[in-house]
């Protein structure tokens, strides 16, 4: 056994593809595993967690996966241009 029952579990796919990365939480083993089979094969890695999680994240996706958006990542000169306005 992984898992305690009811455990709260984090799933994240990270660079998955134009989702950026796939994220969620869960304490339905079943569905967990459900979700862990859809996405293997389909993107280049999945991971989920063998700790226990804090289970207020099950608010934001409740035992189902959420796609994160790729954000562009701010380079010190784009920073370094907001704070002077140059």
């Amino acid at each position: 056994m992984l898992f305690e029952p009811g455990q709260v579990v984090e799933l994240r796919a990270p660079k998955a593809g134009k989702y950026g990365t796939i994220s969620g939480y869960f304490n339905d083993h079943a569905k967990l595993a459900q979700e862990l089979e859809e996405l293997s094969g389909d993107v280049v890695a999945v991971y989920y967690t063998l700790n226990p999680v804090n289970p207020a994240p099950l608010a934001r996706a409740n035992n189902r996966t959420k796609n994160m958006p790729r954000t562009r990542p701010t380079t010190l000169r784009t920073a370094s241009s907001i704070a002077t306005g140059s």
